[in-house]
């Protein structure tokens, strides 16, 4: 798989393409569809640095790429002891995506067509990914809370009225 480098925090919702990779992997379950448990001896991955470690889960990961191309990882594997979710280049190759690696960037075509991008980062290339729902809402929960707050702190406090 990938060499891991120095960077102890990798953020959890982070993709990296790899080529040394052969399946995808995913180290959240959180993230896996439509599921499936492995028996303890169903599939073993050889790690980069010669461990081998057991699969507990597979199923199918979706990625909204900054393009807005919907990238369906199927066959995922769950690991939780990997420390990067990891792309399989040699897979998409055979799905008929392609690559143009250059200055610092990847481009990932599909049908001709630019489905998206990675950029080099601590050795390997991140996948550009649209900012997911959840994150999205939670800031603008933070913003609206804040506002809201800061137009209150003028207005005079009344008591609230009951009508009979």
């Amino acid at each position: 798989m990938c060499f891991e480098s120095n960077l102890d925090d990798v953020p959890s919702d982070t993709w990296w393409l790899d080529t040394d990779a052969t399946i995808h992997t995913v180290n959240s379950l959180q993230e896996l569809r439509n599921r499936r448990r492995l028996v303890d001896t169903e599939l073993v991955v050889n790690m980069g640095n010669g461990v081998k470690v057991k699969v507990e889960h597979i199923g199918t990961v979706r990625l909204i790429l900054v393009s807005k191309h919907v990238l369906n990882l199927s066959n995922t594997a769950f690991i939780p002891s990997i420390r990067r979710n990891l792309i399989s280049v040699s897979v998409l190759d055979k799905c008929g995506y392609v690559f143009y690696f250059g200055n610092r960037k990847v481009t990932i075509f599909y049908d001709y067509v630019v489905a998206g991008t990675a950029t080099f980062y601590d050795g390997l290339y991140k996948i550009d990914l649209l900012p997911t729902l959840d994150h999205a809402s939670s800031s603008v929960f933070v913003v609206n809370t804040v506002l809201v707050s800061q137009l209150l702190e003028g207005l005079p406090r009344t008591t609230p009225r009951h009508d009979s």
